[in-house]
Formats: C-alpha cells, sequence, structure tokens
C-alpha cells in the first residue's frame, strides 16, 4: 500500500481513499504503512448491509489500546512474525509497549519488531524527517485514532437496527454453542449478559453479511474452540463490541473485531484473525493475531 507521504496531490489522494473503501470491508483497510493515511473505513466499505461499524482512522491498526499492549513471543517460532498490522498505543509511552524488542528507527518515529510486520506506534514518539506528515506529530495522530476507536466502539453498542427490524435478542441466551440455531442471520445482537462460546461457532453468510454483537458483560471463549466463518463470510464483517473485558483461551481461534471497554487477553496459543482494540490493556502470550 502507498505511504501517506507519497501521496502529495488532491487527486491521489481521493482516489486512494476510494481504492481503501472499495478493498477495504466493514472493519478493514490500514496494513504495514504509517497511520493517518486516511483510512475512512466506509460505512460497509461497498457491502449491502446497514450495520457495519465505521472505524476511521482506528482502521490502520491491528492492535490499538490506551494503557498498554504486552507480548510474550512464541517460544517455537523465532523468524515468522506473530502479528501482521500496525500497533498503537495512546496516550501511554512506548514504554508499555513490552515484550516486543523494540527498534526504534532513526527519525523516532516509529519502532519494528520482529514479532511484527507493521510498525510499532505510541504516543511519545516524534515527528521529524518526514515521520507521519510533515505537519501532524505521531502523537497527535494517534489521539485521533484513539478518539476513532471510541466513536466506532460507541455507536456499534448502540447500534438500534438489525436487518431493517429491531435489535435481536442475544442467541442462545449468552451461550455461543450448538444451542445456537444456525445459520445465526446476519444483523444486530445484543446480550445483556456475558457470553460465553464454549464449543466450535460458525456464522455463515457471504462477504456482504454483517453481525454486530452488543455484549454488556464479558466474553469468554473457551480454550480450542474456534469461531469459524463460513459461506463468503469476512472477519472484517464481524463485531464484538463488549463492555468488560474478553478473554480467548489457550489454543483458542476467534474471527472478526474485538472492542472492549476494558481489556482484552489471549491466553497461550490463542490466534485471531481480526483486529484489537481495547483500553486497559492487550496481554498476549504466544498469540497469532492478523489484520483481515
Amino acid at each position: 500500500m502507498i505511504s501517506r507521504q507519497f501521496i502529495s496531490k488532491p487527486l491521489a489522494r481521493f482516489m486512494a481513499v476510494l481504492l481503501t473503501a472499495f478493498m477495504a470491508g466493514c472493519g478493514g483497510g490500514g496494513g504495514d504503512v504509517a497511520p493517518n493515511l486516511g483510512n475512512v473505513g466506509t460505512e460497509c466499505g461497498g457491502a449491502s448491509g446497514t450495520n457495519c461499524v465505521n472505524l476511521l482512522s482506528a482502521a490502520d491498526y491491528v492492535i490499538l489500546d490506551e494503557a498498554t499492549v504486552t507480548f510474550t513471543p512464541i517460544a517455537t517460532v523465532t523468524t515468522t512474525p506473530a502479528i501482521t498490522g500496525n500497533i498503537g498505543v495512546s496516550p501511554a509511552a512506548a514504554s508499555f509497549l513490552t515484550g516486543f524488542s523494540l527498534a526504534l528507527d532513526s527519525a523516532s518515529c516509529f519502532s519494528t519488531s520482529t514479532h511484527v510486520t507493521g510498525k510499532l506506534y505510541a504516543a511519545d514518539y516524534s515527528s521529524v524527517n518526514g515521520c507521519a506528515t510533515a505537519t501532524t506529530d505521531t502523537a497527535t495522530i494517534l489521539t485521533a485514532a484513539i478518539s476513532d476507536k471510541n466513536t466506532a466502539y460507541t455507536a456499534a453498542l448502540g447500534k438500534p437496527l438489525s436487518g431493517g427490524g429491531l435489535v435481536t435478542a442475544c442467541p442462545g441466551t449468552g451461550a455461543f454453542d450448538g444451542t445456537v440455531v444456525a445459520p445465526l442471520a446476519p444483523g444486530v445482537y445484543n446480550c445483556g449478559v456475558g457470553v460465553t462460546i464454549p464449543t466450535d461457532f460458525t456464522l455463515n453468510g457471504n462477504a456482504t453479511d454483517v453481525w454486530v454483537f452488543q455484549i454488556t458483560g464479558t466474553l469468554a471463549q473457551a480454550g480450542a474452540t474456534n469461531v469459524l466463518l463460513a459461506g463468503g463470510a469476512l472477519p472484517q464483517n464481524v463485531f464484538w463490541i463488549v463492555s468488560n473485558g474478553v478473554s480467548i483461551g489457550a489454543g483458542a481461534h476467534m474471527e472478526g473485531v474485538v472492542m472492549s471497554a476494558t481489556d482484552i487477553s489471549l491466553l497461550a496459543g490463542a490466534s485471531v484473525k481480526g483486529r484489537l482494540f481495547g483500553r486497559t490493556g492487550v496481554l498476549m502470550d504466544s498469540n497469532a493475531v492478523t489484520q483481515p
């Protein structure tokens, strides 16, 4: 993808935004590039559903948190990066990006890590030598991304419609398992209880279908279970909006954009195809996280 610093003319910038909108899907966009690319996370990115969540500049990150991002490397993997996408933390400083063995670039714009295909940004990194843009420093860009993340969270939590009708009650009364009638129709699901995923759970739909789960309590996925997508459904079109903590069990696999008002914890060997947006910490232990 073309870095923003190379897009200087209004027409080129407009075309880049159009391309992002076409390619990204609901919660898509971003990548191994500098933040503040002008990703608009356009509503549904061309999908037909009305329940997509506009991530705006937060779409430039696979992991974004306000307090800390911690990582324990996969002991048996030394050459393949475990995380694909950019990581951002703000208003916390780079010292709260732990476990990555950070290598600061020469202009102090960002860090890199052998564990990450992408860049790591923190609120105390500076803007010199064209760090982010000629006029906007890294801290300001991160502040905007955090604001966009929180705006997206609030908007998703308040979505009232599901496929043109009223919001749908929580499936399985909080337990997403074999008792949930398959296929679970796309739409907005409101769960006024904590949600558990005790067994494999599949969402079956096409590339324009969108699921939003509004979870008032916690989200806990049991170890060695899988959230699966079938029929062409995309992880960037699945949103887990959680008012409390998220725990993804050891060896489990999650799909979708996970947004927590508190922390997100991945136990040993868990993997995610999607995004992790928290407020009080994203805590990882030997995990693979891949941006959609």
